[in-house]
């Protein structure tokens, strides 16, 4: 299957998030006791193409689409991968989906 993982794995705490756009998806991995990393969580349904994901305000904030797609800004629990918001643009904004989130000031 295509895909595109064009951002960095975000590293915080013992956890690793990874992201890949066109279907496959995010996980989060965690450091277990052995020191092995360990999947806390999947989702078929989030996906970064070239976008940075960033950790902030205890969540996980990404642009979750690909080229020629609407996107969407989305804040996702780093605990359960449960989406806590999503913000979709204006239909006439054009897309999001190969946007850059930056954090800046807390």
């Amino acid at each position: 299957a295509t895909s595109i993982s064009g951002c960095s794995p975000l590293v915080f705490d013992d956890r690793v998030f990874l992201s890949a756009s066109y279907g496959t998806g995010s996980v989060l991995l965690r450091r277990s006791e052995e020191t092995r990393l360990v999947e806390a969580w999947r989702s078929r349904s989030l996906g970064v193409r070239f976008s940075q994901p960033i950790l902030h305000g205890g969540l996980i904030l990404l642009v979750d689409g690909v080229a020629n797609q609407q996107g969407a800004v989305v804040g996702v629990d780093p605990a359960t991968g449960e989406e806590r918001w999503r913000v979709e643009p204006a239909a006439d904004a054009g897309s999001l989906g190969e946007g850059s989130l930056l954090a800046v000031d807390g």
